[in-house]
């Protein structure tokens, strides 16, 4: 949660002064008995908080506005300028998310708890409960939009991340334990009736901590001029990026780096609009695929290497949107259709048997060597839509970019790992000195 607004103590402390008496103002007294009312009100009593918040807000900025009103401005008038300052602000944010969390609670009821039973629960015929479902699916698309032609949605498991004032995806398993905790005592202790933003707010910075040791995980969502500083350009050729007002200059992966695959890389989402934005991907900082446009659909999403403003490999990779590979043929597509020099983009994409058209997978998830992909050469793709006949070699990635090749027996492809620049890992698996290497193999015979 945000901090909340300091307490009574906390703002005599901040805004006396030893050289006056405190009765004598009165309108700094006003504040005083305005915080007092506010800290006075259960944590719970989210709507009454908000009413007294505005008051407080209110007073604090009259009373700051008029001190600023002084041609001279004494430090202990200053003092007390800033620290009603303080208060205004504390008492905006909090405003602002308690009012979000109202928001979430109305649309999304079920999710959250709210009431003792949930619409759907509630509903006296199964043409209610069809009703109470198709509002609860409309109240999640306020949040993450509507689906759309070519779009890649918001996975289901973060829509709680979506829809949070803050952005907390409350199944990470830094947060997780936060949420297991309320629906615990909700449901099965039943020693709370609370909705979960209710209960939450209950909770101390203390117990929050022995919960999550770690901290509370936010993810960083940008909105629309947040996301500019992000861009990557497509134009002259080559992905560029803003260097200054009016200077573009190649862009490149090499001082970015992601979870997956490692240093060199960065994620990357495709617009609905054909907007590319990239960066690295640092979760203690909240960078994840979703940060970029807020949760709302994408056309692609995954991971980029680029050398010089050339694309060299395009992934599949982003749990927020699960891409398919018609998403990252779609990223190849916009970057050919802006004449970015694609003549050397890999795709990357989960392997797809060309007999049965299904992913090939094994048991142990994306991070362990069980997961097969196949590398598309994507200009020949676009042009003859065949994966077989475009596809360069099948391999296995692991985490942190360490990543194994099996050479292919497909006769329409040659075996294009030159052995020289192999290590043997097993019969017919090879593994790459580097990314670098890989990039300038001849991939084509």
């Amino acid at each position: 949660m945000p901090a909340d607004v300091m307490t009574l103590a906390e703002f005599k402390t901040d805004s006396s002064h030893w050289s006056q008496k405190r009765s004598s103002h009165t309108n700094l007294i006003q504040i005083d008995q305005a915080l007092t009312l506010y800290h006075n009100i259960a944590k719970e009593e989210l709507e009454q908080r908000i009413v007294s918040l505005k008051t407080l807000r209110d007073t604090a900025k009259d009373y700051a506005d008029d001190k600023r009103l002084f041609v001279w401005q004494t430090t202990r008038r200053k003092q007390k300028i800033k620290a009603a300052d303080s208060v205004y602000n504390q008492a905006v944010l909090k405003i602002k998310y308690l009012e979000e969390v109202l928001i979430a609670e109305q649309r999304l009821p079920a999710m959250f708890g709210v009431g003792l039973q949930t619409p759907m629960q509630s509903a006296p015929s199964p043409r209610a409960k069809w009703a109470a479902a198709l509002k609860q699916l409309q109240g999640m698309q306020e949040y993450i939009g509507k689906p759309k032609a070519k779009a890649r949605m918001l996975d289901a498991k973060y829509w709680t991340e979506a829809i949070d004032p803050l952005h907390r995806h409350w199944k990470n398993p830094q947060n997780a334990p936060i949420f297991e905790a309320w629906s615990t005592a909700r449901y099965q202790n039943k020693t709370t009736q609370l909705s979960f933003y209710r209960w939450l707010e209950q909770q101390s910075d203390e117990q929050i901590d022995a919960l999550s040791s770690k901290g509370l995980l936010s993810t960083n969502y940008q909105d629309s001029v947040g996301r500019e500083q992000y861009r990557v350009y497509m134009q002259d050729g080559r992905l560029k990026y803003l260097k200054g007002p009016d200077t573009m200059a190649n862009w490149s992966t090499e001082k970015y780096s992601t979870n997956f695959c490692g240093s060199g890389w960065a994620i990357f989402v495709l617009s609905m609009d054909n907007k590319l934005y990239a960066n690295s991907h640092i979760s203690s900082e909240g960078w994840f695929h979703a940060a970029f446009l807020g949760g709302k659909p994408v056309k692609a999403a995954g991971e980029l290497y680029v050398r010089d403003g050339k694309p060299l490999i395009i992934t599949d990779k982003s749990g927020h949107y699960k891409p398919q590979f018609k998403n990252l043929v779609e990223a190849a597509f916009q970057m050919n259709k802006a004449r970015v020099d694609i003549s050397e983009l890999r795709i990357w994409s989960r392997y797809v048997n060309p007999l049965t058209q299904k992913s090939f997978t094994g048991n142990d998830g994306m991070r362990a060597n069980a997961i097969w992909y196949m590398s598309i050469d994507a200009r020949r793709y676009l042009v003859n839509n065949n994966i077989p006949a475009t596809m360069i070699h099948d391999f296995s990635i692991a985490h942190k970019g360490i990543w194994t090749a099996n050479v292919m027996t497909n006769p329409q492809q040659p075996n294009w790992l030159p052995l020289k620049d192999v290590v043997n890992k097993g019969k017919g698996h090879f593994i790459s000195h580097s990314l670098d290497t890989y990039c300038k193999l001849p991939h084509m015979l």
